[in-house]
């Protein structure tokens, strides 16, 4: 489990926003991470840094187990990550274990987003202009094969496009990014006193300046 404050222009200014990584939710219980690691980690049981591991299974006996998590702790919403360039290579029984997990995660009353990345991997022209995105026949079918997958709505899932291998900022790639950024925030419960507004402010604060000075 890994944890990234993401922050401003100075390291000391937070903008606010934690990005959680894990690895991904296996099908079944020997690949991936279990149902049970997954809310584990939600619920803030999980310290920073824990390695997870198949056969050992997260529990109340484990290194640095959180025994009474705090808000920071916890995590405020999920954001299921779909390749789109792979979906259609997923193992069937995924689609099971992504919607029994869903409906947990429900039950705790924690927001749920999905990121489809790699857009631009196939669609052509999405990969030359990325403002068609919504235009894209082949994104929009897309976005519906994700939802089965997941058994979420359209309506929560966010098309991004990836860096790779770009040397600057691209102020479009950046706008879907931040588009999902925003979703997630509107859906969030803060342990701060910043609102959404300011978070985004704040990260568009530190675009732009990038931007600029790229430009020099």
């Amino acid at each position: 489990l890994q944890s990234f404050n993401i922050r401003g222009e100075k390291q000391e200014d937070l903008t606010g926003l934690v990005l959680c990584d894990t690895m991904g939710l296996g099908d079944g219980e020997m690949t991936g991470l279990t149902l049970y690691d997954i809310l584990s980690v939600i619920k803030g049981h999980v310290p920073e840094g824990y390695k997870f591991s198949a056969d050992q299974p997260v529990r109340s006996e484990s290194v640095g187990y959180v025994k009474r998590p705090s808000l920071k702790d916890k995590i405020h919403c999920v954001a299921f990550v779909v390749d789109a360039s792979k979906i259609l290579t997923y193992p069937k029984g995924l689609s099971t274990t992504f919607q029994q997990l869903r409906e947990h995660i429900s039950d705790l009353g924690v927001h749920q987003v999905a990121l489809l990345t790699h857009i631009d991997k196939i669609c052509l022209e999405t990969a030359k202009d990325v403002t068609q995105v919504y235009k894209s026949h082949i994104i929009q079918d897309m976005m519906g094969k994700a939802g089965t997958l997941l058994g979420m709505s359209t309506s929560y899932i966010v098309p991004v496009k990836n860096y790779s291998s770009e040397l600057g900022l691209d102020v479009n790639t950046d706008v879907l990014l931040l588009s999902a950024v925003d979703h997630i925030l509107q859906n969030v419960r803060r342990s701060d006193n910043l609102t959404p507004i300011e978070i985004m402010n704040r990260l568009v604060q530190v675009l732009a300046r990038r931007s600029r000075r790229q430009r020099r």
